[in-house]
Parts: structure tokens; sequence; C-alpha cells
């Protein structure tokens, strides 16, 4: 009963926090991936060293910083649907992840982690993304 009448359980009714919740666990699973075992793949398969490895997170850092000033720029401006820009967001995220398997040479695997840097950017959104919904702001806005 302290529970319920804490919370708000209505929120998990609407489509676009259920989208929220969905794409969050997704991400979460198989975000970490290719971080944990970049260097040691790419020992295994003799393109690189673990030196190489560790260069992907600094090229990944930079692209990320740089990103997420884009990112936050371009989630403010009033035309553009945070739901769906998160969700796209997401979804190019997932997609790079998925290609990091088919890197088989250093230069690929330094241009999807550049890549991945700059898709990672829109955590830089996330907050204002949950502030819509939670708010009952216009999420839907065009």
């Amino acid at each position: 009963e302290a529970l319920r009448s804490s919370c708000n359980f209505s929120m998990l009714r609407e489509l676009p926090f259920l989208y929220l919740i969905l794409s969050n666990a997704l991400a979460s699973l198989v975000y970490y991936i290719p971080f944990l075992i970049s260097s040691d793949r790419m020992v295994r398969a003799g393109f690189g060293t673990a030196a190489d490895g560790l260069m992907l997170m600094v090229y990944f850092g930079i692209s990320n910083g740089f990103a997420r000033f884009i990112v936050g720029y371009i989630a403010d401006l009033p035309w553009v649907n945070r739901t769906v820009f998160f969700g796209l967001s997401n979804m190019t995220m997932g997609v790079l992840v998925a290609l990091t398997t088919f890197a088989n040479n250093l230069s690929s695997m330094n241009i999807l982690y550049v890549l991945l840097g700059i898709a990672d950017g829109k955590f830089n959104t996330t907050s204002k993304f949950k502030v819509d919904m939670i708010m009952k702001c216009d999420y839907q806005q065009n």
C-alpha cells in the first residue's frame, strides 16, 4: 500500500514511457559488451595490440565529448521531436554495436568507435526526454 501511494504507476500505461524503459533495458544489455572485449578481440584476431584497444576508448571519449554538445543543441531545437530523436539515437547505437562484430581491421574499428562515441552523445538528451514525459509536457511536438 505504501508503494502504491508514493508512486504513480499510471505512467506504465503510456507508450513513450514504455518505449523509454524498453530501449534503456536493451541498451544496457548490449552497450558495454564491445568495450569489454574489443581489446582482447583485436589481439586474438591479430590486427591490433592492447594499446590499440585502449586507443579505441580514447577515440570514443573524444568523439562522445563533442557529440554531447552537438546532440544537446539539436535536442533543444523547438521543432525536434525528442522521442523520435532518442529512438533514432538508440537504434543507431544498436546497429553500430552489431557492426563491431564485422570489423576485421584496425581502421574499421577506429571508425566504428568514433561513430559509437557520436551515437552515445544521445545520453545528453535522456534527461530532457524524461522530463518531457514525467511532467506530461508535449513530447509529441512537431
